[in-house]
């Protein structure tokens, strides 16, 4: 507003006084216009103003320098007010114009590095269009001969097999032979062995080791022969009951793998009735609630709350059911079960 001549308030007041356009001036300022010379003669006349007895003690009345200036003349103080703004304007002017022009500068650099990136694009674009009609054309050739590397290796591969196949069952007819004459006697030893099987199932479950040995192999078996019923000399409980699959399963399940603990394993899971285990040692327990855990075994004993109720919804939906604790005496409540009386009304099997 004021660009040329002397800062002194008679030069200033023509140029302002007589400056019809003053009010749109001032708001419309443009920071960029003001040099750096014109801030710091600007900076120094506002000190100056501040160290007036005026402004020193209206500053000490706890006025702010805005409200001494209109105390003298509130056009002033306006005007002052202006300054005092326009004069935080410049210092952030002064801090953020530097970083504008740099900012332009790198937005002109980004458009020129967008405007050689989208070009580097169009060429990329060209090259992967022709070199998908490349790929294309060689995806049709790879598969053609892989066709027929596959089609050369799976004859090569018939070939082989039916040369081994030729060549195994030559040896196999003598294995073949000699399992045909052991099925055949197995077959002809079965009743004698499925009698055996079943009066272990039957009588063998309360004794001991040492016992069910001498009921098998020295009572039952003598008496077989005796009677001229074929069974098998070698027969074996394990191998007849179950299988070595079996076996290695309930062995993951906790079951120890020596033969008595086998032998229980099969009157657990082979009796036609109920199980009940004497198993200070706990072994059993473990094993039945890891076998039963897909079942979503149900672990009771006699002095649970609602336990009926509970056995009648285990049977009702499928569950495997394990009571813990017995006594010597079993609640009559749950003989119909125990006893299996299972009968059919309209159809339907009740318990």
């Amino acid at each position: 507003m004021i660009k040329t001549g002397s800062d002194e308030w008679d030069n200033v007041k023509v140029k302002l006084l007589g400056n019809a356009k003053l009010t749109d001036e001032l708001q419309n300022k443009d920071m960029g216009d003001i040099t750096s010379g014109q801030a710091s003669r600007a900076k120094a006349k506002m000190n100056a103003l501040k160290k007036e007895a005026f402004m020193k003690e209206a500053l000490e009345n706890g006025q702010e320098y805005v409200e001494a200036v209109r105390a003298k003349s509130v056009p002033c103080a306006g005007l002052f007010n202006w300054c005092l703004a326009t004069e935080e304007c410049y210092e952030i002017f002064r801090d953020v114009e530097p970083k504008r022009k740099k900012a332009e500068a790198m937005r002109i650099k980004s458009e020129t590095s967008a405007a050689q990136l989208k070009a580097i694009k169009e060429q990329v674009a060209a090259l992967n269009a022709s070199l998908a009609i490349l790929n294309k054309t060689k995806a049709e050739k790879v598969a053609i001969l892989t066709e027929l590397e596959d089609t050369a290796a799976r004859m090569a591969r018939r070939l082989n097999a039916a040369s081994k196949l030729i060549t195994g069952l030559a040896g196999e007819q003598q294995r073949w032979t000699s399992d045909t004459i052991t099925f055949k006697e197995d077959k002809f030893k079965l009743v004698g062995d499925c009698l055996s099987a079943s009066a272990f199932l039957s009588y063998c479950g309360p004794f001991n080791m040492v016992l069910r040995e001498k009921m098998i192999f020295h009572d039952w078996k003598p008496d077989l022969i005796k009677k001229g019923i074929p069974n098998k000399d070698d027969f074996k409980l394990e191998t007849f009951l179950t299988n070595d699959v079996e076996v290695s399963k309930w062995a993951s399940e906790g079951l120890p793998t020596d033969e008595l603990s086998v032998q229980n394993g099969i009157l657990t899971s082979s009796a036609s009735r109920w199980p009940l285990c004497i198993d200070p040692q706990m072994q059993a327990v473990q094993w039945i609630k890891e076998k039963e855990k897909k079942n979503n075994l149900l672990v009771m004993t006699f002095n649970t709350d609602g336990f009926v109720k509970r056995l009648e919804n285990a049977i009702k939906f499928g569950q495997s059911v394990l009571f813990e604790g017995l006594d010597t005496e079993l609640d009559p409540i749950i003989d119909p079960v125990l006893e299996k009386n299972i009968t059919k009304e309209a159809g339907v099997e009740v318990l």
